[in-house]
């Protein structure tokens, strides 16, 4: 699962400050086999922008990585060289939807 991941971060709350971005995703291992690093980069113009870093916890049953922040979850299903996945915020909307394939 180590790489780099790219791909698209969708909106699914139309009238809202969110917008759709191109992304990639920097995975790396974490302290145990369970956590996984993930720092994020949109792009724009070209040129990556840091969004930001977080520590994912892995569910090898269910192939999937899981994050929650202040009642916000991140969740990602990964199969094969594929990855797709939800930003759920607290009222349980599906604020993003992301597709990422892993960089050769």
């Amino acid at each position: 699962m180590a790489g780099n991941w790219s791909g698209n971060s969708i909106c699914q709350v139309k009238d809202s400050p969110c917008r759709d971005e191109q992304v990639v995703y920097h995975i790396s291992k974490g302290s145990d086999p369970a956590h996984w690093k993930v720092a994020a980069d949109k792009i724009v113009a070209g040129k990556a922008i840091d969004m930001g870093e977080g520590t994912f916890t892995y569910d090898q049953k269910t192939a999937q990585l899981r994050a929650e922040d202040q009642g916000r979850v991140w969740l990602f299903t990964v199969k094969g060289n594929t990855m797709s996945g939800t930003l759920t915020m607290p009222d349980k909307t599906i604020y993003r939807r992301v597709s990422l394939k892993k960089d050769d």
